[in-house]
């Protein structure tokens, strides 16, 4: 999956709107928190694309307001657009909630760190929307991920790597919580990594006229990460189905002189055929095929 953001600026300050009132039907208030600082930095993006002044704003504010600005706002909309469809009894309120005060740069994060934990959620968050976005409905379990799919409970476990170093480490935690749940409620597991941060494009701008251009980066640096550490999640536990790699980003489209931001998404199948697990294979097919319908 690829999806390079085409939604304008006021459209986008227009759904923020929309999220803040989501929140407050929720009597979870936006006051005092990050999140009012993402609606700032967004309608001053809005009014300095509109008045000419865009690249004045990145000149004087710099590329790490925008970049936080656009990724999280959208991060926000699509939880927005996906768990307000939902009953809100079984809503994962505390984490909803939690996220409203994700560290001002990403930048800021200290792995290990207490600060981390805001956009851990946000990526729960954000990616358990795509899947609800793309017809996944039966959810079973907010707070932990997992959901009922063609008969079969899938449980995803989501991890952010900050390092090389943490590949090994992240991944073995994940399989093993994956396991646990495995062992006490059945069904499969998913593990999905947030890499931007790894493959170098979390604070990036990536300067185009062809979005296609920046597919195939993207692709190319996930393909990258996915051959260098796939060591680590082979053969480790069969129940586990697959992979799901995922990278935020930005651009300058310079055709319309105007910033945008995207999600790159690559599933790779753990479950083979080859070793008859061809119920599996096509389970976790399915499953990112909810992935590809999410917009």
């Amino acid at each position: 999956m690829f999806r390079n953001s085409s939604i304008g600026y006021r459209a986008l300050f227009d759904k923020l709107t929309k999220v803040r009132q989501w929140y407050d039907s929720l009597n979870i208030s936006t006051e005092g928190v990050n999140f009012e600082l993402i609606c700032c930095y967004v309608k001053k993006i809005t009014d300095a694309f509109h008045d000419g002044s865009l690249q004045q704003l990145l000149d004087v504010e710099g590329g790490r307001i925008l970049h936080y600005a656009l990724t999280e706002s959208m991060a926000f909309v699509d939880i927005h657009e996906a768990y307000s469809l939902l009953s809100q009894d079984h809503l994962p309120k505390q984490k909803l909630k939690s996220i409203l005060n994700i560290p001002v740069f990403p930048a800021d994060e200290i792995s290990g760190e207490a600060n981390v934990n805001e956009r851990n959620a946000m990526f729960e968050l954000e990616l358990a929307s795509k899947f609800i976005k793309g017809g996944v409905s039966d959810v079973v379990d907010h707070d932990d991920f997992s959901f009922l799919f063609n008969g079969e409970k899938v449980h995803i476990e989501c991890k952010r790597i900050f390092s090389a170093k943490q590949v090994n480490s992240k991944v073995s935690a994940a399989f093993s919580k994956l396991a646990c749940k495995i062992n006490e409620h059945q069904g499969r597991g998913i593990v999905a990594l947030s890499i931007e941060k790894l493959i170098n494009v979390s604070d990036e701008f990536f300067n185009s006229r062809d979005a296609q251009h920046i597919h195939d980066i993207l692709t190319s640096k996930v393909e990258d990460f996915r051959r260098n550490y796939s060591r680590f999640w082979e053969r480790l536990d069969h129940r586990v189905i697959g992979i799901v790699l995922v990278a935020k980003f930005n651009t300058v489209n310079l055709s319309e002189n105007r910033v945008t931001n995207g999600y790159h998404i690559e599933c790779s199948p753990l479950a083979s055929p080859m070793n008859n697990q061809m119920k599996d294979y096509n389970l976790f097919r399915d499953v990112c095929s909810c992935l590809n319908r999410s917009k």
